[in-house]
């Protein structure tokens, strides 16, 4: 008997509510140390659309950056800048 197989996992989006596989969105993190980044693993993970409009929703003070704080929110919106805007 061959082994099963298991299904792709769809993920959640925080932004739209919107579902995709997990390699197709960004994961943010917060690691132990209380840092947030974004991850493939490791501490509480958020799911995002890799789409610019869902990066910003995420990031305003009602969603996940009440969560992450001012500054890491503004460090981690200029980290993804280059890959929202299709260069990734």
């Amino acid at each position: 008997m061959s082994p099963r197989r298991q299904a792709p996992r769809l993920r959640r989006c925080l932004a739209c509510r919107g579902w995709a596989l997990g390699p197709d969105m960004f994961r943010f993190a917060r690691l132990a140390e209380g840092e947030w980044v974004v991850a493939s693993s490791g501490g509480r993970g958020y799911y995002v659309h890799r789409d610019p409009v869902c990066v910003e929703r995420a990031m305003a003070p009602k969603a996940l950056g009440r969560l992450m704080g001012a500054a890491a929110a503004a460090r981690l919106r200029a980290d993804l800048g280059v890959a929202t805007t299709g260069a990734f």
